[in-house]
This record gives structure tokens, sequence and C-alpha cells, in this order.
């Protein structure tokens, strides 16, 4: 997984940006290290959840034609949704993030659990039982448990269930409860800051092309997104020469 980023070092230096581009690898804690020409070492942490992440490189995955492997990587998606939800019922709830810990370790390997309590809390604090999509439970065990390879019109179509499902939690809780939602997310980023060595300094990235918790202006159409995420990469590979050009003849030093 890569996300696009200049280093933000040169630009508080010079006063303004280097043009010096970078696709940089990011992984678990969803952090990203930038080594620039200059010397400098920063991070980069994306605020995307990592529900919003998987959906993403899902999303590339099946733009690519991988359909197992976009199917899968939904599936994935739709249970860190589960997982990120029960959090933010948590902080609705002013259960300490400890305690909450404690207690999601115990079913941190067992979806079921998960989603049996999600079901159950989302019934208290919704007030309307959630209502899962049998079919995606379904297709989702072919493809993970009997390795179903899925052809590209199956694929995006269960990918495109899923896409929905997530848009309607997100929306929901965004709605619901906004300020636990802005809890769980600064939460989650306080705790994978410490991952980063003090010396190193670091800067904040908020959300993906994809899909994004904190705007309000995710497509509702699951192809519509797919479009607009072709579109952002068709961008960045363009940026990515002219910036190389620029920073390679000194345009940097022209403030261009």
């Amino acid at each position: 997984m890569r996300v696009f980023a200049t280093c933000m070092e040169c630009q508080k230096e010079t006063g303004h940006p280097s043009f010096e581009p970078f696709m940089v690898p990011y992984y678990e804690e969803r952090i990203a290290y930038i080594d620039c020409s200059r010397g400098h070492r920063s991070a980069i942490m994306l605020q995307g959840q990592k529900f919003e992440v998987l959906m993403e490189e899902g999303a590339k995955a099946l733009l690519a034609g991988f359909t197992q492997g976009a199917c899968s990587t939904f599936a994935s998606a739709l249970e860190r949704t589960y997982e990120f939800s029960l959090r933010v019922f948590m902080r609705k709830l002013g259960v300490n993030a400890e305690k909450f810990e404690a207690m999601f370790k115990e079913m941190a390997k067992m979806s079921e659990r998960q989603f049996g309590a999600f079901m159950a809390i989302y019934l208290i604090e919704m007030g309307k039982p959630y209502a899962p999509n049998k079919k995606i439970t379904e297709f989702r065990n072919n493809v993970i448990h009997k390795g179903l390879i899925p052809t590209p019109e199956e694929a995006k179509r269960f990918c495109s269930e899923v896409y929905s499902v997530i848009f309607e939690i997100a929306a929901d809780l965004r709605r619901a409860m906004p300020d636990p939602v802005n809890q769980a997310v600064m939460c989650d980023l306080q705790e994978r800051s410490k991952k980063i060595a003090p010396d190193v300094p670091r800067a904040t990235m908020c959300g993906g092309a994809f899909f994004n918790l904190a705007s309000c202006g995710n497509k509702v159409d699951f192809c519509e997104a797919l479009v607009a995420l072709e579109e952002w990469g068709r961008a960045i590979e363009g940026a990515i020469p002219v910036m190389t050009a620029l920073h390679r003849s000194g345009g940097e030093k022209e403030g261009l």
C-alpha cells in the first residue's frame, strides 16, 4: 500500500514546496516514512481508519482485475467497520479505552463475536435492529473458505454491496454521534503516533481517495467512487513526472 506525499520539512525550511514527489509504502500502522534528498526524515500518518484503507485497496485490486483479492479485502473492510463502530459506541457510552481494549482482545480473532456485539449495541444506540445482508455473508464465505475466484461481474456486485453497507453504517454514526466518531479517530491517531520515534517530525494526512469518513462528499454510487479513484490515480501519475522535472531543474528555488 502506498501514499503520494512530499516532504513537509522542506517546505518549512524553504518556505515553498520542493516538488520532490514520493510514493511511500505504509502497512498495519498506516504510517509512511519519507527520506528526502535534503536529508530530512519525516512520517506521514494516515487519518483514515483501517476499514477505509482496506476499501481503497480492495477497489484498486478490482480495477486491476484481481477479483478474489478485491472481494476478500472488501470483506475484511466490513469486519473492521464493525470494530470501528464498537469503538465509537463505547466512546458514546463513556467506556474507558483501556477497558475496551481489555474486552476486545478476547474477541479480536472471532469475527462472529464482534458482529454479535455490534448488532446488540447498534440496537441500543440506534433504536433499530441491524439487518445484515445475507448474500454478502454467503458470498464472503465462498471466497474466504472455499477459495471461490469470482468473475469481474460477481466481484463488482459483491464489492458494491459491501460498499453500500459501509456507507450506511458510516452515515448513521456521523449523523447520530459525530463527537464519539471524532474521539475514536483521534484516539487511534494518538496510539499509532507512539510508534514513531520522538525525534521524527510527523504530519497527518486526512482520508483517502476512495472513501473518507471525515468527508460528506463520498460517492453514494459504488461505480462513481471507482471512477473517481481511477481519475485520482491518473492525476497522480501525470503529476509525478512534472514534479520530478521541476525538482531536478531546481524549480523549487524559484518557489514555482
